[in-house]
């Protein structure tokens, strides 16, 4: 039914149908939940510029012309607790429309076998349920929470590794407990 292709940087008109996906996806998201994403501006030039600076790939499923859903993956070269450097995935959408029919699933799929990187991450805001039912479905651990100084709420950070985590469960869970009361202190003294 739907058609999985990968979308180059210089593909304007596809680039366009993904972020009309992606805005579609957010207008959804905030129409059930309330939770208003950072994203909501991006552009297809825009798009294709982080492509390109950040040796970045998007994966989108079409129905003849249209996306109806798509992720994109990004260097990530920051030095995290757990893994020095991987790829990032961002913009997971999926038309309200197509939502339910494991497009999500099949593009995160499509991007662990795709990217050569040991560590793949990405993130969510904690309240996003169906997000992080998702990634929890689809074999990423959650690793990270944080909290920005003027957020509503936390940050969560998945990751999948090819070959399988290679913390303890003991680890992982000091440093959430850490994490957690940080934001906890965060959500009371602000300015912190």
């Amino acid at each position: 039914m739907f058609e999985y292709r990968f979308v180059d940087a210089e593909d304007m008109r596809s680039l366009e149908s993904v972020c009309s996906t992606l805005k579609a996806a957010q207008d959804h998201a905030f129409q059930e939940t309330g939770l208003a994403i950072n994203t909501y501006g991006l552009t297809a030039a825009d798009l294709s510029d982080q492509l390109k600076r950040k040796n970045g790939i998007c994966i989108a499923a079409f129905d003849q012309d249209t996306a109806a859903g798509s992720l994109c993956v990004f260097d990530d070269h920051s030095d995290r607790w757990f893994a020095k450097s991987g790829r990032e995935i961002k913009y997971v959408s999926v038309l309200p429309s197509c939502q339910g029919k494991g497009i999500a699933s099949k593009l995160l799929d499509l991007a662990k076998e795709t990217v050569s990187d040991e560590v793949l991450t990405v993130s969510t805001d904690e309240r996003n349920k169906g997000a992080v039912n998702l990634y929890q479905k689809n074999g990423f651990a959650l690793i990270d929470i944080s909290r920005g100084r003027r957020a509503s709420s936390n940050a969560v950070r998945f990751a999948y590794w090819k070959t399988g985590c290679p913390l303890d469960r003991k680890t992982i869970a000091s440093h959430l407990r850490a994490r957690k009361l940080k934001c906890l202190i965060k959500s009371l003294i602000p300015f912190l």
